[in-house]
């Protein structure tokens, strides 16, 4: 189709009533060769909103004006959108000219779009270039997404963002097809904020591959450059590989970096500099030439890095790394001090491929160290979660002691969990015949792996499963007004229980207990409601029984005739029997917990008579004073104090 496309502002559309244009065969084609400025595109979407594109491809036509080749107009608050599957064919140029851009992006307020499965060929000076319009989170881009696309073929700047935030940028491929002379970036990212991720990308760009400039992160929501395969250099001319400037709240960990330089040529193949409270850990640097003046991490200032350790260097030539001056040697790095720490390697990794960077070397399996922002590697495998391999690439090697087939698992309700882990190229066969890394189970019991990974390693191990499903069972007893609540449940983290003043049910709270076995002393012998509820990681499960106690204070025409004073008492405790008439009265003094503290038996007591009872060696605390004769029962309470 030999037409432009121009999309713009479209009445009524909105997340519940969204716009799907889908190329239903292959082959479907709109180009266009632009005459001037004015008709410089072939897609124009500006203030466009809620609109899909699936499956197209646009491109520039040969004919037109060859200083006007822009590909793509998106600006002026174009959110929301999702381009996937299209190809985006651009304008092979070596000219500088702005007008030559094969995606472009020149203003703020363009949010929450998602690119995936696209193809970014050619496309000018700039193949991709999405720029917002000010140093600061207001006239930035917001919430961009960027997953499974393939940028190839531009001239200067494979990509270019600028003035963004929330960015993510996940799972691409950037391939050097550059012909540039002096210089050029794969993954240009300046002035960023938020929360920024650049993960499991494949970049391949001759002098610089992979550069963050100045991103302003959080504390509580770091930054990170992970699990990225980066290839950088010709062999000719100075080279960085992975470069970090100015950013802060930044974790660049587990990445292959591999800086291809001549014999006489510079290199930095990961380079930091300036920013703050960044960690540089778990990286793959491999650099096997280079003259006297290359690094192979160059940390420009000392205290941009709180951590910077667990890093594998290959560099038999120049320098091991730059930390407050040149270090030769790995002997020579951990000797550093401050934010350098002494978990460095310097084995050399043997990669061969700069499209294949993966090693069977043991040094660096399970040599990194645990990151809880990295829970996966580059093909999607399951990082170790105490003691990860050092690179972008998990992998088994030939050590025993290094193979776990994972975590034991913990059954929840009956429900299906998974189990074990997967590192791609490793074959499995497991105790009950699944031949994947993880496997799904619903049983209690031992599951047994053996695996032969791609380095040749041979090696089993268990897993086992137990049911972690919690149960909620008490016994209850009465002591007087004092409940005893005996917990029989079973696989309980935490446990709570709620006293309710209603023999009806759950109604009226009276009090809260987090223990496991409580004793309670409730006001009168009830009836009272007692709920038990148990928490664990699996569920939470809740029972209730009602209680009642053992003695009542009304049941009893004796609880008129007998007095306690003073109450409360700290020393001496009398007892007044006021027209009392009973051959034999027995007394017994009981804690809370049901304890007897004291107990006596007093005979022939008739008329007005009193009892002293020393309490003074007693606990500070409530008491229950039972008094029994053969015909009645009371009880009475007291204070020591």
């Amino acid at each position: 189709y030999n037409e432009q496309v121009d999309l713009g502002a479209i009445p009524g559309a909105s997340a519940t009533n969204t716009i799907t244009f889908t190329a239903d065969t292959a082959g479907v084609i709109v180009e266009y060769g632009a005459t001037g400025s004015s008709d410089n595109f072939v897609l124009r979407m500006q203030g466009t909103e809620w609109v899909t594109l699936d499956g197209f491809t646009f491109q520039n036509a040969t004919g037109g004006s060859s200083s006007y080749r822009a590909l793509v107009i998106f600006d002026n608050g174009s959110s929301n959108n999702t381009i996937m599957n299209n190809v985006f064919q651009g304008y092979a140029t070596t000219s500088s000219s702005t007008n030559l851009r094969g995606w472009n992006t020149n203003s703020a307020g363009n949010d929450n779009n998602k690119f995936m499965n696209n193809e970014f060929l050619n496309g000018g000076y700039y193949g991709f270039y999405f720029r917002g319009s000010s140093n600061s989170l207001a006239g930035s881009n917001n919430g961009n997404e960027f997953t499974g696309n393939l940028f190839d073929g531009a001239y200067y700047y494979a990509t270019y963002f600028y003035y963004g935030a929330n960015t993510k940028f996940n799972n691409n491929k950037i391939v050097n097809n550059s012909t540039s002379t002096t210089t050029g970036y794969g993954l240009y990212m300046y002035y960023q904020y938020g929360h920024t991720e650049v993960m499991n990308n494949d970049i391949d760009y001759r002098y610089n591959a992979l550069r963050a400039y100045y991103w302003y992160g959080d504390e509580n929501d770091r930054n990170i450059i992970a699990n990225n395969m980066v290839h950088s250099g010709l062999g000719t001319y100075t080279v960085y590989g992975l470069y970090v400037y100015g950013c802060e709240y930044t974790d660049v960990v587990h990445n292959t970096i591999w800086g291809n330089s001549g014999a006489s040529s510079t290199n930095y193949t990961l380079y930091h500099s300036q920013g703050s409270k960044n960690i540089v850990a778990n990286n793959s640097v491999f650099r096997p030439t280079g003259s006297s003046s290359t690094y192979g991490i160059y940390i420009g200032t000392a205290n941009g890095v709180t951590t910077v350790d667990h890093n594998n260097v290959w560099a038999p030539t120049g320098n091991h790394g730059y930390f407050n001056g040149a270090k030769s040697d790995l002997t020579a790095w951990h000797a550093t001090g401050g934010a350098v720490g002494t978990n460095g390697f310097d084995a050399d990794p043997g990669y061969t491929k700069k499209d294949s960077m993966y090693t069977c070397n043991d040094t660096l399996d399970n040599g990194g160290m645990a990151m809880e922002n990295v829970m996966y590697d580059f093909d999607g495998d399951n990082r170790d979660a105490s003691t990860p391999d050092i690179g972008a690439d998990e992998f088994i090697g030939s050590d025993s002691s290094t193979f776990s087939a994972g975590p034991d698992g913990l059954l929840c309700n009956g429900n299906t969990i998974e189990i074990g882990t997967q590192v791609t190229g490793s074959d499995y066969i497991w105790s009950n015949g699944a031949t994947t890394g993880r496997i799904m189970v619903s049983n209690e019991g031992t599951y047994t792996v053996s695996v032969i990974s791609a380095c040749g390693g041979s090696f089993t191990d268990d897993v086992e499963v137990i049911d972690n499903t919690p149960t909620a069972t008490f016994i209850p007893e009465s002591v007087y007004f004092t409940g005893k609540f005996t917990n029989t449940s079973k696989r309980g983290d935490d446990y709570r229980w709620v006293f309710y003043n209603d023999p009806a049910g759950k109604v009226n709270p009276m009090d809260t207990i987090w223990q496991e076995s409580p004793i309670y002393l409730f006001p009168d012998n009830g009836p009272y409601w007692v709920c038990l509820t148990n928490y664990n990681d699996c569920d939470t499960v809740e029972s209730c029984q009602q209680w009642m106690g053992s003695v009542g204070i009304d049941e009893s025409n004796l609880n008129d005739v007998i007095s306690l004073v003073p109450n409360p008492v700290s020393d001496n405790l009398t007892i007044q029997f006021n027209g009392l008439d009973s051959d034999q009265i027995n007394v017994e003094m009981t804690n809370v917990q049901g304890q007897a503290v004291y107990s006596n038996q007093y005979v022939n007591v008739s008329g007005n008579a009193t009892k002293t009872v020393d309490v003074s060696n007693l606990k500070k605390g409530m008491y229950i004073m039972k008094f029994t004769t053969e015909n009645d029962v009371t009880t009475k309470r007291i204070i020591v104090q």
